[in-house]
């Protein structure tokens, strides 16, 4: 079983895949505790219902949809769960990770994409909680991974190019994105982060499901 507070279709928002329409689930709980964070519903008395394999694979059957979108909270807390769903899926499988866990090898046989976003002092986070060297190591050397940065200044590119150089992170798989809880938010930070990606080379992510106030 895994503990599913909602299923819904959308546009994805962020990332690689950013407007493509997916089927998105979201679990409950994280193991970080971001200062920024837009989903704290998934960690602070959460409502969800511990749901079975049947039933999940039903719901996203329920779906005329071709990419699922399996996120949180932090799903990777639940990998072994979503191995057992994961084989009788045959859609486009992209994963939501804060980078903190590594994927089992018979998980990561079922993911098409994986969406890193390591946390930045920005976070308010612990150094030791937000960054797990071996991980973000993984998702480095697996093809299938791209990063999303989360930026509040010009000074959090710092943070960003040491991980490219401790992690052999490759620039054309990192994207920046505008630290923001709302439209105006995201509206103020948005040309100055674009700014920044055309300084320092590195790809651009919105956030569509702010601007456009999407679920």
């Amino acid at each position: 079983m895994i503990p599913l507070i909602e299923v819904f279709e959308s546009i994805q928002g962020e990332g690689k895949n950013q407007g493509v329409l997916s089927i998105f689930l979201r679990l409950a709980f994280c193991n970080l505790r971001c200062s920024f964070c837009d989903s704290k519903y998934t960690y602070e008395n959460p409502k969800f219902k511990w749901e079975k394999k049947e039933n999940v694979l039903k719901l996203i059957s329920s779906f005329k949809v071709n990419n699922i979108v399996i996120t949180g909270g932090e799903p990777l807390l639940w990998q072994k769960n979503l191995i057992k769903i994961l084989k009788e899926v045959k859609k486009n499988v992209e994963v939501e990770t804060n980078g903190t866990i590594i994927p089992e090898k018979e998980f990561d046989k079922y993911i098409n994409l994986y969406n890193v976003s390591p946390k930045l002092s920005n976070s308010g986070e612990e150094f030791s909680k937000r960054i797990n060297k071996e991980a973000l190591l993984w998702f480095s050397k697996n093809k299938k991974s791209y990063f999303k940065y989360v930026i509040e200044k010009e000074e959090d590119l710092k943070e960003v190019i040491e991980h490219l150089k401790e992690f052999k992170i490759e620039r054309e798989r990192v994207y920046l994105m505008p630290c923001a809880k709302n439209k105006k938010e995201l509206e103020q930070k948005s040309k100055m982060v674009i700014n920044l990606c055309k300084k320092y080379k590195f790809n651009y992510s919105d956030r569509l499901q702010i601007r456009f106030s999407l679920p």
